[in-house]
């Protein structure tokens, strides 16, 4: 399994990372050219997804921002 700090610095290369459990983390440039594809009702569509460098999604939870792999434990932690 790979460490918290490994996600994220794959997800900052690659630009996605499929965490399973249906969780993802993305990059901030590739989620604003995947959110350029949703539909306008997507409630998702007008999130700011500048303001953090990566975003954890779907894991029946709103994108959240993470900056820390601090921040991608708590997330996962509380939510799955």
């Amino acid at each position: 399994m790979k460490t918290y700090a490994e996600m994220i610095r794959e997800a900052q290369i690659e630009g996605m990372v499929d965490l399973e459990n249906g969780c993802y983390l993305y990059s901030r440039e590739e989620i604003i050219e995947e959110q350029k594809t949703w539909v306008n009702e997507d409630s998702s569509k007008n999130i700011d997804f500048s303001i953090a460098s990566l975003w954890l999604t779907s894991c029946n939870i709103a994108p959240q921002p993470v900056h820390t792999a601090q921040d991608l434990f708590d997330i996962l932690d509380n939510n799955i």
